[in-house]
C-alpha cells in the first residue's frame, strides 16, 4: 500500500513539474488533481478554485456535447481521444482556445482521465488581428488610389482650376498610405512573434526623455512639458518606446488649438507599477478610436485606416502585459494612461 501511495505521489509530481496544463477527472468530468498551469490556464488565483469542480461547466456551450463525448469515451470505453479543439469559458467570461488530447489512466485504484491541453488563443488571436489588417489594407488602399487616380485624371484632362492643390492633395493621400502601410508594416511584426518570451527590462524615463527631445525637435510649435519624471524600469517589450513616440506625435498631429500643449508624466502607481501619461489639449480622441485600446476586446474592424496608430499601441501595451486607459481632459482633450509592470 505504501508502495502504491508513493508512486501516486511520484505521478502528482511529475504533473506537477509539466509545464503544459494537465488535469486529472473523474467520469463525472470532475477535476481530481491538476497542476499550476490549469489553474492559470482558467485564469484562477489557487488551484482549490478548480478541484472538484467539472470541466463540462468550464467549456463553452457550444462544445460542451462534444467534451462530454469524449469524457465518456476516454472512461467507459478506455479509449484515447484527440487532439481536439476546444473552447473553453473562465469565471470572468473570457474565452480561452485549446488543443486537448485525453487519455485513460489510474489514480488511486479508480479509472480517470488525464487531459493534456495546449492553449492556442494568443495564435488564434493573432491569425484573426491579421485577417482584420489584411481586409483593411485591400479596403484601404483601394479607395486611396481612387481618389488619387481622379485627382490625377483630373488634372490631366485639365479640369481643375488649381493644379498645384490637386498636386497637394496627391502628395497628402500618398504620405497617408506610406505612414499607415508603415504602421501595419510594424503591427504585423508584433503578431508575428511570440512576445510572450521576449520582454526585457526597460528604462521608461529613458525612453521618455528620448521621445520628448525628438518631439521637441520634430515639432517645435508645440509646447511639451514634463513636471514629473520619476526614474523607474518595467517588464515589457523592446518596442515600448513605438507606443509612447505615436502618443505623443497623435496628441500635437491631431491638435486643433494655435499653440499644442502636450503634457508627459512618468509616476510611481503603485509598489509593483509604474505608469506614463500623456494629456493634450487637442479635440480629444474620438469614441471608435478610443476602442481600439480597450485591452478587453478584440479589435475585430478598422474603420478605413483610421486609428490605425493606436491599434500599435495596443498591442505594444497588450504584449507587454500593461494596461491602457483613454479619458476626457478637463476642459477639453484626452489624458491616455499606459500602466507597466516594474522591472
Amino acid at each position: 500500500m505504501d508502495e502504491e501511495v508513493e508512486g501516486h505521489q511520484r505521478y502528482k509530481h511529475l504533473i506537477e513539474m509539466s509545464p503544459a496544463p494537465i488535469n486529472i477527472f473523474d467520469r463525472d468530468g470532475r477535476s481530481v488533481w491538476c497542476n499550476d498551469a490549469v489553474v492559470e490556464m482558467f485564469g484562477l488565483s489557487d488551484r482549490e478554485e478548480f478541484l472538484g469542480r467539472s470541466i463540462l461547466e468550464m467549456i463553452h456551450p457550444d462544445d460542451r456535447e462534444r467534451a462530454q463525448e469524449e469524457i465518456l469515451s476516454v472512461i467507459e470505453e478506455k479509449e484515447s481521444v484527440g487532439p481536439t479543439r476546444m473552447r473553453l469559458r473562465r469565471d470572468d467570461g473570457s474565452v480561452r482556445y485549446i488543443r486537448v488530447s485525453t487519455a485513460i489512466g489510474e489514480y488511486l485504484g479508480t479509472d480517470i482521465g488525464q487531459a493534456i491541453a495546449i492553449d492556442e488563443t494568443s495564435r488564434i488571436e493573432r491569425e484573426r488581428q491579421l485577417k482584420v489588417l489584411d481586409n483593411w489594407l485591400r479596403h484601404n488602399i483601394r479607395n486611396k488610389m481612387a481618389i488619387i487616380r481622379g485627382l490625377a485624371e483630373d488634372i490631366q484632362a485639365d479640369r481643375v482650376d488649381d493644379v498645384a492643390e490637386s498636386a497637394r492633395k496627391i502628395q497628402e493621400h500618398t504620405d497617408t498610405l506610406v505612414q499607415q502601410a508603415d504602421h501595419e508594416r510594424r503591427i504585423i511584426q508584433l503578431l508575428e512573434t511570440d512576445r510572450k518570451q521576449t520582454h526585457v527590462t526597460v528604462a521608461v524615463d529613458d525612453i521618455v526623455a528620448k521621445v520628448i527631445n525628438d518631439a521637441r525637435e520634430d515639432y517645435p510649435a508645440a509646447n511639451i512639458t514634463v513636471p514629473t519624471m520619476e526614474s523607474f524600469h518595467a517588464d515589457a517589450i523592446a518596442e515600448l518606446d513605438i507606443a509612447v513616440r505615436e502618443l505623443v506625435e497623435n496628441a500635437i498631429i491631431h491638435n486643433d488649438t494655435e499653440v499644442p500643449e502636450v503634457m508627459v508624466e512618468v509616476e510611481d502607481a503603485t509598489p509593483e507599477n509604474c505608469v506614463i501619461r500623456i494629456t493634450d489639449n487637442g479635440p480629444g480622441i474620438p469614441e471608435i478610436e478610443q476602442s481600439y485600446l480597450q485591452l478587453d476586446k478584440e479589435i475585430d474592424e478598422l474603420q478605413h485606416g483610421s486609428g490605425l496608430g493606436l491599434v500599435l499601441v495596443y498591442w505594444v501595451v497588450r504584449l507587454s502585459e500593461g494596461t491602457i486607459t483613454a479619458t476626457d481632459n478637463d476642459p477639453r482633450g484626452s489624458v491616455v494612461t499606459i500602466n507597466l509592470q516594474k522591472g
